[in-house]
This record gives C-alpha cells, sequence and structure tokens, in this order.
C-alpha cells in the first residue's frame, strides 16, 4: 500500500509532473548539488470521487478535510502544486482564500491560470502555504494550444521547462528554511 493516493504507476502523472520534476530535479543538482528527495512529496487527487465534483456537499466537506490535514502544523506546506482549474480552486478554498463566487469551480481559464501562477510563484514563502495553479492532464494534450497561452513569455522556454524552472528558483531560495531541508538530499555518492 502507497502512501499516495494518486497511483505513482498511473500514465496521467507521468504526463503531467515528471517533465516538470525533471526540469526542477536539473535546475537544483546545478544550484546546490543536490536533488529533491522525491518521496517526500505528497501527491492526491482534489476529491477521490471525480463523481463528487458535481455535488456541493461533498465537495465542500473534502475542502474542510484537506484544509485540516494540510494546515496543520505538522503538515503545512509552502506550496500546494494544482493541476487543472478544479484543483486551483479546489486548494484557494482549503486556503481560505476569497471567492467572488460559489460557482468558480470550472471558470479559470488558461490565461487566467498561467497569470496566477506567474503572481503566486513570485510571492512563494515559507511563512505560508501558496497554492500554484497549474496546466492539467487535458490541457497538457493539447500542448501547442495552451503552453502559449499559460507562459505569456517569450522565454523560448516550453511550459514544463517554464514552470520547472520557475518552482525550482522558489525551492532554491527557500531551501535552508526548516519546513523544506529535508526536501533535499546530498546527490554526492559515498567515499
Amino acid at each position: 500500500m502507497t502512501r499516495e493516493p494518486l497511483d505513482p504507476r498511473h500514465p496521467t502523472r507521468h504526463t503531467i509532473w515528471t517533465p516538470i520534476l525533471d526540469h526542477i530535479q536539473d535546475r537544483v543538482f546545478g544550484a546546490c548539488s543536490s536533488r529533491l528527495n522525491t518521496r517526500d512529496l505528497y501527491i492526491r487527487n482534489a476529491i477521490e470521487n471525480a463523481d463528487h465534483k458535481q455535488k456541493a456537499p461533498l465537495v465542500h466537506q473534502a475542502v474542510l478535510q484537506f484544509r485540516d490535514m494540510a494546515m496543520c502544523a505538522g503538515n503545512r506546506p509552502i506550496m500546494i502544486l494544482c493541476f487543472g482549474q478544479f484543483a486551483f480552486e479546489f486548494a484557494r478554498r482549503a486556503c481560505d482564500e476569497p471567492s467572488s463566487s460559489s460557482d468558480l469551480w470550472g471558470e479559470w481559464r488558461v490565461e487566467e491560470l498561467g497569470r496566477e501562477f506567474q503572481r503566486r510563484v513570485a510571492c512563494v514563502s515559507p511563512e505560508r502555504v501558496t497554492a500554484l495553479p497549474l496546466l492539467h492532464a487535458i490541457v497538457a494534450r493539447r500542448f501547442d494550444e495552451c503552453h502559449g497561452k499559460f507562459v505569456q513569455e517569450e522565454t523560448g522556454e516550453n511550459y514544463f521547462e517554464y514552470v520547472g524552472r520557475h518552482l525550482a528558483s522558489a525551492l532554491i531560495t527557500h531551501r535552508s528554511t526548516t519546513r523544506l531541508m529535508p526536501l533535499f538530499r546530498s546527490a554526492r555518492l559515498p567515499a
């Protein structure tokens, strides 16, 4: 039994997360001569049963359960990576961010998610939990169409490089904080 609710062998996870993680690992290694201990990353679906997305009371209950789990002192993350608009809105609500409407579960466009990512990743701090929106598998499959809308910069990078660079930068900047230190492991071989 794995401690992760999202099966690491599932292809969707590798389509949307592994390319980002590869870019993060390259940058972290280059800057710190270490790598992220990916076993210390907690990966899950916003809600276990996709049919519950249409049932407001069940979604609200799941948000409260996630809030209790993520915001307790021992679990409090610096970043929550949210793949898709539903997961992003779910995490925003779990972090007690204000919503202008109770019906915003599916109203984040790719451009808006990209702007939110840019704004939020620049403000990552160990003092608070920051929900960061990323593209979901459905959008990732339409890569050519969506990566430019999300990135919105002429960097020459694709979506995976862009997101990996920004996440790595935030992790490297705060690597010496107590909450992130266990995530970094030495990449040196024993003598």
